[in-house]
């Protein structure tokens, strides 16, 4: 999935004309607008438009969008005409960079409307020379007219500037992200099926294992129906994270929630023309990638099943699986021994697995999750 870039977009909503305050603080008599925007980044350049109403602000960028809200608690990105898009509630926590907006305290006057710079993001190390620093200038109605990102040299890596303001009245359903984004309609799709894997329908329920004592039990379900494959992972209850993909490569769907932290966030990608991985490899790559036998076997649940190994750099992915292809063990481990994680099947039911057993949880589809009316 191509990643949705907004070169800074920020959600700049002020408290009030008399003392700006922090940008994000929407207040109830903010006017609605429509912004044109030039923006230049490592050589591009195009045309920017945001356009606001009440909760939400969007922002149109060489053929993405983006729907923020008012208190920047939910993003809604859409990509290449819907084949991929993302929702993200809550802001994910970075120990890297400090995204607390702070105030400059200086003024500037652009296209005759006067602005407070803001400082709104930075390296949690200000004084690195390979962070970037985000700054915007905006009105004290919440309108963004300039944002630049610094380098740590102090060169500017990518700008935006505002080329004309239109206060207009903004209906509702110019800026509020349509609630049929999360009406999936995958399921009455025939996708390809070439290349799809040989593997039987079932069901395994597997248990994780950290090596610790005391670690916590985090369980993950898998289950396959044809050439469509779920996987939902929980630990102690809580969901952490829901994968359904085709073989096709024709669909993927991806939500995740930190154990622990408010964000979670979830991606929809579609491709019409979807090719299998193994097509876009040359004969080299494909053999480098390929699952290396590693000539042992296990027991498992009744079951047999034999060991490969999988390429990746720095770090090692083993998994056991059966003579028809169901995933018993896996193992993945880091340069030490500490960093090993594993898998294991304590349930596993060959059986008929219904459409219905695939499709996402109704929850995360609920467009009220996401903010949306």
């Amino acid at each position: 999935m191509r990643t949705l870039f907004l070169l800074p977009v920020i959600a700049c909503f002020a408290s009030g004309p008399a003392a700006p305050q922090a940008p994000f603080a929407r207040h109830a008599g903010q006017p609605d607008y429509v912004v044109t925007m030039a923006w230049n980044s490592w050589g591009k350049s195009g045309q920017r438009t945001v356009t606001y109403h009440g909760k939400w602000k969007r922002i149109d960028q060489g053929g993405t969008s983006a729907y923020i809200s008012a208190s920047d608690a939910v993003r809604v990105g859409i990509d290449d005409n819907a084949r991929s898009i993302s929702f993200a509630h809550g802001r994910k926590p970075s120990r890297r960079r400090n995204d607390e907006p702070r105030n400059t305290g200086e003024r500037q006057t652009y296209l005759d409307e006067s602005c407070t710079v803001w400082n709104v993001s930075r390296p949690i190390d200000e004084r690195s020379r390979h962070g970037v620093t985000h700054l915007s200038c905006i009105t004290d109605h919440g309108i963004e007219l300039w944002s630049k990102s610094v380098d740590g040299k102090g060169e500017v890596a990518g700008s935006a500037e505002a080329t004309s303001i239109v206060r207009r009245p903004v209906r509702p359903e110019e800026v509020q992200p349509p609630r049929t984004l999360l009406a999936l309609d995958w399921w009455d799709q025939n996708p390809p099926t070439s290349g799809a894997k040989s593997i039987p329908d079932h069901e395994v329920v597997m248990e994780f294992s950290d090596g610790t004592a005391g670690a916590e039990k985090a369980i993950r379900t898998t289950r396959r129906h044809g050439a469509w494959e779920y996987l939902d992972e929980k630990g102690n209850h809580f969901r952490r994270s829901v994968r359904i993909t085709h073989d096709s490569r024709s669909f993927r769907l991806q939500y995740t929630h930190a154990d622990g932290h408010p964000h979670e966030e979830l991606r929809l990608a579609r491709h019409e023309h979807a090719q299998s991985e193994a097509s876009t490899l040359t004969p080299e790559q494909a053999k480098a990638i390929e699952p290396k036998d590693l000539e042992r076997s296990e027991t498992v649940l009744g079951e047999t099943c034999r060991w490969f190994g999988i390429h990746m750099h720095d770090a090692s992915h083993l998994i056991c699986l059966t003579s028809d292809g169901i995933l018993l063990k896996e193992s993945l481990s880091g340069r030490s021994r500490t960093d090993e994680r594993s898998w294991t099947a304590i349930r596993l039911s060959r059986r008929p697995i219904s459409l219905d057993e695939i499709k996402p949880p109704a929850e995360l589809l609920d467009p009220q999750r996401w903010g949306i009316e």
